[in-house]
């Protein structure tokens, strides 16, 4: 049963009340904090430089092996990468290529997975109509990729329509996905993961073992139950509790404090935010 609009009103100055005389409450051992006093943001002019081929190469020994990652790490977090290094880099950074092997070993990981990919990816190709009409997953799983790979980033030049290659790629590495994990399958806000790792690599096979890396960071946003989703909602919602307390009162008055007007934020990190030009 819902609250009265007067239980509301009384709950939130009750809220309000307390945040305002109260810092914290100690209560078996544990401390509540209710308001804290943040410090002033700190002004970044700039980032630091991004990381190019040169400074990439210092931190690479003679056979292709990598040594200092997590400096090398920390500087791509601060600076980025050129554009240029960023379809290498990414091979590494979403696990398709090991820091630690070395070219020759990278090289003979990728002629395994390059067959690997093309014998999943045969897998959905030959099916039979007889079989897919036996088989309502793969129908459904199917059916939800053809609808969005036509709609997703449709302002993006690669992704023109008249470059139906492209969209064919799209839906090729979807499919082929759908058959690596078929426990997971297809979730509506999964191409916009692969669509810029695609525009990236260039490449169906990179794409491909590149965006499991990437799947494997970002899955439980896609789990039928969303109960990772709900719970980064909930920890939204009670950092705004007490970071702005006023602005959670506005959000709860407005019947908005279930947060559930972030929830394409969350479940695609902002891709959908913020272009991916450059």
């Amino acid at each position: 049963m819902k609250d009265s609009p007067n239980e509301k009103k009384k709950r939130r100055n009750k809220r309000k009340n307390e945040l305002k005389n109260l810092r914290s409450q100690k209560e078996d051992e544990f401390e509540h904090i209710f308001l804290i006093q943040l410090p002033d943001r700190p002004e970044i002019v700039n980032r630091e430089e991004p990381v190019n081929f040169e400074t990439w190469n210092r931190f690479r020994l003679d056979d292709g092996r990598f040594r200092d990652v997590h400096l090398l790490k920390s500087l791509i977090f601060h600076g980025g990468l050129t554009k240029d290094l960023r379809s290498t880099a990414w091979k590494y950074l979403l696990n398709f290529y090991k820091w630690q092997n070395s070219d020759e070993e990278n090289k003979r990981v990728k002629n395994e997975k390059t067959e690997e990919y093309y014998r999943m990816k045969l897998q959905w190709m030959t099916m039979s109509e007889e079989q897919v009409k036996h088989f309502g997953d793969f129908r459904d799983r199917r059916a939800l990729i053809e609808k969005d790979v036509i709609r997703t980033d449709t302002f993006h030049p690669f992704f023109d329509r008249s470059k139906p290659q492209n969209l064919k790629l799209l839906k090729d590495i979807l499919m082929t996905y759908v058959m690596y994990n078929f426990d997971l399958g297809y979730v509506q806000g999964m191409s916009d993961f692969l669509s810029p790792v695609l525009v990236l690599m260039e490449n169906e096979v990179d794409a491909f073992w590149c965006f499991v890396g990437l799947m494997n960071r970002v899955h439980k946003n896609f789990e039928m139950d969303q109960l990772y989703i709900k719970q980064q909602l909930s920890n939204l919602k009670n950092l705004i509790e007490i970071v702005n307390p006023q602005l959670a009162n506005y959000l709860e008055s407005h019947d908005s404090d279930h947060m559930h007007f972030c929830f394409r934020w969350i479940l695609v990190a902002f891709k959908r935010e913020f272009s991916y030009y450059n």
